[in-house]
């Protein structure tokens, strides 16, 4: 074929689309929302999942800790890690506190809060990055009690230092201390949830099981990931067994889990960027039906014209030129669009997406060079293979007959099968989505309607992080947030303050379990623990089921305990009221003495982790004398809770509150003044996302699946045209016409939603984990999208039913 004749052919099928632009708005419309879809969830897994980490030979670095069952590397006490020293096949080995600690940095007269993160300098060669600036830690600053410095991030060194490298040197106080600026942090450090990193040293004479620190190691070349693991656990062997530590948990297998495995697994993302990524590829498909149902229109539109054609000699191709150069705009214009409202999508969702789900703070989703490449391949992969359909299914056209009636086409009754066919696959899919959405709706609601235990309505929140040089010990603190509650509670609408440790269902929890020994020496292990303040539990509404609160005095709760029903019943013997739990304290240093605790009261269930978790056991201690060595555990990775029951809004408080602060403890820093119900809500934002982005999929799929019945049943109509004209001159009521017609879509609509209900059931255990207090197989979630595919269907079927109801028979008859 000449290329002149081609490109008179294309030419004059643009013209076409032009003077009629119907097919090619709707075909561009239909092809943009599945090249959004997957164009956008490509960029969020790419930014989560597939962003290369910047740590150099990231394969030789992995987290050593004892192995949890699941291949991924738990804490170790600092006893541990200095028994690693000279591990063989370890070239750099460090150390990392448990958790991220707040600290409070003097900012004129205020104090401002950041977060900071103490790590060993080994640590920092482990991960083996290069400084944006300056050093890491030297050897006078990595001995305990050595020199001051501090490492701070790019961000906060571009936020508060102007990305100036006279930062270097410079002097900040943190915690009532000057701290000279040693090094800044390289823009993609894989740990992006830090201001600053502190040196982290330990005395080598006070050694204990204290906390569960990170260790990190590199590698040295060659040496396996198992050969690893297998050195650790024949290391801490003989130290487990010389403390007897597999009384309270402790493993006797180590594992050696690789650093990318664990910061990946560390965003939390993995499942639901899964879900987003079928829901998607679900979405395509339902694209690609659609489409091919509009290119069979095109062909049918041009049936009359292809005839004469074939009958001037014209070759298949030829006859198959004018639809492929209709999909050539169709395929560019699409994916544009598509790009652009994918672009779109993602700044609109960048405020809702959790920064958790990048490992670095410049890892964010973009439609960058791949993301475009990606939408322009789906584009033309999806138009050519709706083409290839579309003609596969207009081959059974007899273009003689289309000629002999005057351009009257059928395609068929294999074809008219293969187009129901398609209907109920669209359907299905719909179906599947549709559920999907009315199950997240459905958690959604149960999850807000989950009672707490507690009630956080009326009380505001804040905590601050009483440093060591000023506040050296538990007295000190004590001292300090004592008067701080008497201030906080002579504030005018001020009920009730207190303080603790932390605050359920925040967040915050899950570093403070503790072991308990009970009277017969069995172990309860990794109890949930609170150390509170007299007026704690009051404040917050928790009620108790037997025994009595704690006294307004520290002196009066001495020794005792409140212990949650949970607890109760997971160890009836022994956490029974009037009975006793210690604190093993001499497992954590033989040379303390354990900790002998009396059971004076029993709560009520507090759901500590969050709506969908069931309520934990839980132990609640009172701060008093004995209670030192417990704190002085716990205070470097807790902060210290302040509750104020108020009346009205809580936020009006707010400026009251850091004033208050300001006057008792002037070196200290607010951090997260917010009503507890606020923490609550933190809480079902996830859910509210996956119902956020599940309902678009949905409606995009029910739209299209609508549009692509409305296409089928319209060619069904039209390649009936004859039959139904010769109908009604029979005397077929139009009402019948149009009845049949609608059954014709219920029915494909009706094995459709069969097909879609058997592919949620068949993954159900992939959807359960997103769900809570609703299954695949619920009754009010599958009633709805019976309702809401019937009304979608009526719409799509009645344009189609009402033209078969209008059909003349006089035409019918003129074209026989």
């Amino acid at each position: 074929m000449r290329f002149d004749v081609l490109m008179d052919e294309v030419r004059q099928s643009w013209r076409a689309l032009l003077r009629k632009p119907a097919y090619l708005v709707l075909a561009c419309l239909t092809l943009a929302l599945g090249v959004a879809a997957c164009a956008g969830v490509f960029a969020l897994v790419r930014a989560s999942l597939l962003a290369p980490i910047a740590v150099p030979q990231i394969e030789r670095v992995v987290v050593l800790g004892p192995f949890d069952g699941q291949q991924s590397a738990g804490g170790m006490a600092p006893i541990q890690f200095a028994h690693l020293n000279g591990l063989a096949g370890v070239e750099e080995l460090g150390i990392a506190a448990p958790a991220r600690s707040t600290v409070s940095i003097q900012n004129g007269e205020r104090a401002l809060a950041a977060t900071s993160w103490q790590m060993s300098d080994g640590f920092l060669r482990a991960l083996g990055m290069p400084m944006a600036l300056g050093r890491g830690f030297n050897a006078e600053e990595s001995r305990p009690d050595g020199a001051a410095a501090a490492i701070i991030s790019h961000g906060y060194w571009q936020q508060y230092f102007g990305g100036q490298p006279d930062a270097l040197g410079r002097l900040v106080r943190i915690d009532g201390r000057s701290v000279p600026i040693t090094g800044v942090l390289p823009a993609d450090f894989p740990f992006r949830d830090v201001d600053l990193l502190l040196p982290l040293a330990f005395d080598p004479n006070k050694l204990n099981w204290a906390g569960s620190y990170q260790v990190l190691a590199r590698l040295q070349p060659g040496v396996a990931h198992a050969a690893a693991a297998a050195a650790v656990t024949a290391r801490m062997r003989p130290l487990d067994a010389e403390y007897k530590m597999e009384r309270f948990g402790k493993h006797a297998v180590y594992a050696a889990q690789p650093l990318e495995q664990a910061l990946r697994a560390r965003t939390g993302a993995q499942d639901v960027l899964l879900l987003f990524a079928a829901s998607a590829a679900v979405l395509l498909l339902i694209v690609l039906v659609n489409l091919s149902n509009l290119a069979l229109l095109r062909i049918l539109s041009r049936s009359h014209d292809a005839a004469v054609r074939s009958a001037l000699g014209a070759p298949p191709l030829r006859l198959l030129l004018p639809a492929i150069a209709d999909q050539l705009p169709v395929a560019l214009l699409g994916s544009a669009l598509g790009l652009g409202l994918a672009a779109f999508a993602l700044r609109t969702a960048a405020s809702v997406i959790p920064p958790q789900w990048f490992i670095s703070a410049v890892a964010r989703p973009e439609l960058d060079a791949a993301s475009v490449a990606l939408a322009l391949l789906l584009a033309v992969a999806v138009v050519a293979m709706a083409l290839l359909i579309g003609a596969w299914r207009a081959r059974l056209i007899d273009l003689r007959e289309t000629l002999a009636g005057g351009g009257r086409a059928g395609i068929g009754r294999k074809s008219s099968r293969l187009g129901g066919a398609l209907v109920i696959l669209q359907a299905g899919l719909a179906t599947l989505l549709l559920l999907l959405a009315a199950l997240c709706a459905r958690t959604l609601w149960n999850s807000s309607q989950v009672e707490y235990g507690f009630d956080g309505e009326q009380v505001l929140v804040f905590h601050i992080k009483p440093d060591r040089r000023t506040y050296p010990d538990q007295r000190a603190v004590m001292t300090m947030a004592d008067s701080l509650v008497l201030r906080l509670q002579a504030m005018p609408g001020a009920v009730r303050a207190a303080y603790g440790t932390n605050i359920p269902a925040s967040g915050t929890d899950h570093n403070d379990t503790a072991p308990y020994i009970t009277a017969s020496g069995a172990v309860l292990d990794a109890i949930t623990s609170y150390l509170i303040s007299p007026g704690y539990l009051e404040v917050l509404g928790i009620d108790m089921e037997q025994g009595r609160l704690f006294d307004a005095t520290h002196g009066a709760n001495a020794d005792s305990i409140i212990v949650s029903a949970e607890l109760r019943q997971a160890a009836p013997a022994s956490a029974a009221l009037g009975g006793k739990l210690s604190l093993p304290y001499k497992a954590v240093n033989p040379a303390w003495a354990d900790f002998p605790l009396q059971i004076r009261g029993v709560s009520k269930g507090v759901r500590a982790y969050g709506p969908n978790r069931d309520m934990p056991p839980i132990v609640w201690i009172p701060f008093q004398a004995n209670t030192a060595i417990l704190y002085e555990l716990w205070r470097d990775a807790d902060n210290l809770y302040f509750l104020i029951k108020v009346k009205g809004d809580p936020l009006s408080y707010a400026g009251a509150v850091e004033q208050a602060v300001h006057d008792i403890a002037p070196t200290l820093s607010v951090a997260r003044l917010q009503p507890v119900s606020e923490y609550q809500s933190a809480n079902l934002a996830q859910q509210r996302l996956n119902l956020a982005l599940i309902l678009v999929f949905a409606a995009a799929a029910l739209l299209l699946s609508s549009v692509g019945l409305y296409s089928v049943m319209a060619v069904n109509v039209a390649n009936r045209r004859h039959e139904l004209g010769i109908r009604a001159a029979l005397g077929a009521q139009p009402m019948r016409l149009l009845r049949e017609v609608l059954v014709s879509g219920a029915r494909q609509l009706a094995c459709g939603l069969v097909l879609g209900l058997a592919a949620a059931f068949a993954a159900s255990r992939l959807i359960q984990r997103f769900l809570f207090g609703v299954n695949t197989a619920d009754p009010a979630a599958i009633l709805l999208i019976l309702l809401v595919l019937l009304a979608a269907g009526l719409l799509a079927c009645l344009g189609p039913a009402l033209r078969a109801a209008r059909v003349s028979p006089m035409q019918a008859l003129r074209n026989e």
